[in-house]
């Protein structure tokens, strides 16, 4: 029941993956079948993580959350809503006046858990009559000015071009379509996919994402979860909290009994739900993450 106990994950499971020097073979057949290429490595949470830990590293972390909040920009359908955000986006990676105020890897959709933080300094400042931290503050102030005047100005995606120009041009005008950040985005694609990337293929970053996808090939079977709260019940079953054992992860088991299914001819629409919630990607669905049996129950995590 420990695993009940303790959510969350199990960062200790990183030190039984097998060693990077182990899976040469598993690499070479990632490698074959194309997985192993940017936009592969990049489209998954898994690749994106390790390659922006990587790129924090690298000093070029902005590049990867400019391109996340762009893919959330063009999802967005108020024009009031998506003017605001554009500028805040351009503001905030494209423009060389306001950088200072975002610290590396800050997304603009953060802006809210900063706004919670400026009522956390106020409390601060009423703790510290003497302006102790204002006066570390104004160090680092001096020290970021001493460095702009060594190195000049720039924007936090280092990027300067004509695409750029356009975009301030068109919110200046109050224009904000969907696609007003598509061109410097393939712009930074292309650097982080011809630059960035063959360093990327160097660094222990990499070598973990290959111990990550041995994971892939172990077959995950329902007695790896352990079921303890009913949340609901439905046609076919019940829905529980559930807790997978090796990793301490948290997920809705619906549990399917095969028999109701067979008796109402209804196997077609449970497959067709299994694969719909396969494809899903979404913030308020809950996603299909794996599809288990045993002799008398279908398990949809």
């Amino acid at each position: 029941m420990a695993a009940v106990e303790t959510f969350g994950p199990n960062l200790e499971l990183l030190n039984f993956l097998p060693k990077y020097e182990e899976l040469k073979d598993l690499e070479e057949e990632l490698r074959t079948q194309g997985k192993l290429r940017f936009d592969a490595i990049f489209a998954e949470p898994t690749g994106s993580y390790l390659m922006r830990c990587f790129l924090i590293s690298d000093y070029s972390v902005d590049k990867a959350v400019f391109l996340k909040d762009v893919e959330l920009y063009r999802k967005m359908r108020d024009p009031s809503a998506r003017a605001k955000i554009g500028r805040l986006i351009y503001d905030r990676f494209c423009g060389d006046e306001d950088t200072a105020r975002f610290p590396p890897g800050e997304s603009v959709f953060d802006r809210r858990k900063k706004k919670k933080n400026k009522g956390r300094a106020a409390d601060l400042e009423e703790k510290d009559p003497l302006g102790l931290a204002r006066s570390d503050e104004k160090d680092r102030e001096d020290s970021d000015i001493k460095l702009e005047l060594r190195i000049g100005k720039t924007n936090a995606i280092g990027l300067y071009s004509s695409s750029i120009s356009e975009a301030k041009a068109n919110l200046d005008r109050g224009d904000a379509p969907s696609e007003l950040f598509d061109e410097i985005a393939n712009e930074v694609l292309t650097d982080l996919r011809m630059d960035v990337f063959p360093r990327f293929e160097k660094s222990e970053f990499y070598q973990m994402y290959i111990r990550t996808k041995s994971l892939e090939a172990v077959r995950v079977t329902h007695r790896e979860f352990v079921s303890f709260k009913m949340l609901g019940k439905g046609a076919f079953g019940a829905v529980s909290a559930c807790v997978k054992k090796n990793t301490g992860k948290l997920y809705a088991s619906k549990c399917i009994s095969k028999k109701a299914v067979m008796a109402q001819n209804s196997v077609d629409s449970i497959m067709s739900e299994r694969n719909v919630l396969a494809v899903m990607d979404s913030d308020f669905v809950c996603c299909l993450k794996y599809a288990v049996q045993d002799a008398e129950n279908l398990y949809l995590m």
